[in-house]
């Protein structure tokens, strides 16, 4: 389960660090990124994607290992 915490608090700092880099939040960026967009930007953007969908799946293992003692990664993604 640490290990798992572990991982949430690194998506989080990794989103934290985007929002203090540029200032905005994620939607705020999205919307600037439609209008001025460049390769940097672009790498930012998929980053902190990234990191958002992997905190709400570690998330998702979290409240599935506090419900179960089981949790397995199959094919289709994270079950019990």
């Amino acid at each position: 389960m640490d290990f798992v915490l572990q991982k949430i608090r690194d998506c989080e700092s990794t989103i934290q660090g985007m929002e203090s880099k540029h200032g905005c939040d994620f939607e705020r960026f999205s919307a600037m990124l439609r209008e001025k967009a460049d390769l940097s930007l672009e790498d930012d953007w998929l980053d902190w994607m990234a990191a958002m969908e992997l905190r709400q799946a570690w998330k998702s293992v979290s409240i599935s290992a506090n419900s179960s003692s089981k949790v397995e990664f199959t094919e289709s993604g994270w079950g019990d």
